[in-house]
């Protein structure tokens, strides 16, 4: 009777091995399935450790804060104050809709694989730095570049909102806006730099962190709001990335340039 008891401990402790065994190989199999379809999960999304609360609202951001992961960094852009001085006046918008875009695997990414072109060449600068593109030679988007210099990553800045020079400075560039809706002001990546007379040509590569370039950005005062997350904008070509939640925004303000995608 005791030969018979031992026998089956040993039946039963072998069968649950086995099914242990195989319930980690459903699990291997399930997370090697779901980096195949969400592959930014294998991205970790790190809190910011960067203390701001010793700033003015008018100071600059840090170095390190710059230095942060792409996809922290834009996240906590949301609130940031994007200042231009420009030859008719100061223009000041709050950040409030960024996307994260993150070289070497992300195929919506203009560093995806890593290729560096005279083009794209600002990607590697050292976070805090200005990249620049045009869409049709006439339309400018502003990215914050993050991380570390030499790794491609950077925040597209989606849209802001007015809070100094918008019935002064910005109808002198934007010119006569018809529409009664606001976002068509500074609600779009290209609507905020014309806005703010911000182009390729004397603006990408710059240090954002130096008021020299007359381009940069501020603490901006605190105010509390909530983030919206979606996937990102326009970006059907990215294959597999096209649903990455790395798109971020301040719900309810009426910059924003789109619903959730």
């Amino acid at each position: 009777m005791e030969q018979i008891k031992k026998t089956v401990k040993k039946t039963l402790v072998q069968k649950a091995a086995s099914s242990k065994k195989i319930v980690e190989k459903q699990i291997e199999e399930n997370d090697k399935t779901d980096l195949n379809t969400k592959p930014w999960l294998q991205f970790p999304e790190p809190e910011s450790t960067v203390d701001l609360s010793h700033l003015k609202a008018t100071d600059l951001l840090p170095k390190e804060f710059y230095h942060q992961d792409v996809v922290t960094l834009s996240k906590e852009l949301l609130g940031k104050v994007i200042v231009r001085e420009t030859d008719k006046g100061i223009v000041k918008c709050r950040i409030v809709e960024t996307e994260a875009y993150k070289a070497p695997l992300d195929k919506a990414c203009h560093a995806y694989g890593n290729k560096k072109t005279e083009r794209t060449s600002s990607f590697w600068l050292e976070g805090g730095h200005c990249y620049m593109y045009s869409i049709y030679g006439a339309n400018y988007c502003l990215n914050v570049v993050a991380s570390q210099e030499g790794n491609p990553e950077a925040v597209l800045i989606r849209a802001c909102e007015p809070l100094e020079g918008q019935q002064t400075v910005i109808p002198h560039y934007r010119g006569q806006i018809k529409s009664k809706n606001v976002k068509e002001i500074t609600g779009g990546p290209a609507k905020f730099t014309k806005a703010m007379d911000i182009d390729v040509k004397r603006f990408n590569g710059i240090d954002l962190r130096n008021k020299k370039a007359k381009l940069y950005i501020e603490k901006g005062k605190d105010v509390k709001f909530q983030m919206g997350v979606s996937r990102r904008v326009n970006i059907n070509y990215a294959k597999e990335w096209v649903d990455a939640p790395w798109r971020f925004y301040i719900k309810g303000n009426t910059f924003v340039s789109v619903k959730d995608p």
